[in-house]
């Protein structure tokens, strides 16, 4: 555990009878807590990654700004690639975001209000960057060419040496995985809705 304040009971592996999805999984209050990973395991530079993550968003869509399921690379949007809510139409939204290195793009999922629990898949290739919640469709962002750093590995917050736009709900697993094939992708998808109890 890694926070901007002592370590408390906000961040807790919680039991079957927490909140969320009843199941183990990391519960986050959306005010100072993150975990940290002062390293990067994962694809950099411009290679390909997938990112999923099984995560109940509690934040209302009454509190504007990005808030961070998940995130590695760099200490700036333009150097990581991230999982993050924000309110886009008066709605909470899943984004994608990935950074060449000087600025970020992102990309944005308009079918699903991404409020409670869901089942996001951010896909990072070397032209573009996608986004999928619960299998409804990848929405794409434009071409780009992704340069990801490799300064940490962050969960519930943004990457940056401050931390911020702290995650609030619970989060049971995230996975980091090289590019799946269609198989592969809708297999993975079914196991994690199953987990997660989502229909």
């Amino acid at each position: 555990y890694e926070g901007s304040s002592a370590p408390s009971q906000d961040v807790v592996v919680a039991g079957a009878a927490a909140y969320g999805f009843g199941r183990p999984g990391v519960i986050f209050d959306g005010s100072d807590d993150e975990l940290t990973l002062a390293s990067v395991p994962f694809p950099t530079g411009a290679n390909p990654s997938e990112i999923w993550a099984l995560a109940d968003q509690q934040e209302l869509v009454s509190v504007a700004g990005g808030i961070r399921a998940f995130s590695y690379g760099g200490a700036t949007n333009a150097a990581s690639r991230q999982i993050y809510r924000n309110v886009t139409g008066g709605a909470n939204r899943a984004w994608a975001l990935s950074g060449d290195g000087v600025s970020a793009v992102s990309a944005s999922s308009t079918l699903v209000d991404y409020s409670g629990r869901h089942v996001t898949r951010n896909i990072f290739s070397p032209t573009d960057v996608g986004v999928d919640v619960d299998g409804t469709g990848v929405n794409l962002s434009a071409a780009y060419a992704p340069n990801t750093g490799a300064t940490r590995t962050r969960i519930g917050a943004t990457p940056s040496d401050t931390a911020g736009g702290f995650w609030k709900g619970q989060i049971a697993a995230v996975l980091v995985t090289s590019p799946l094939s269609t198989a592969q992708a809708a297999q993975l998808l079914a196991y994690l809705k199953s987990r997660g109890g989502i229909t």
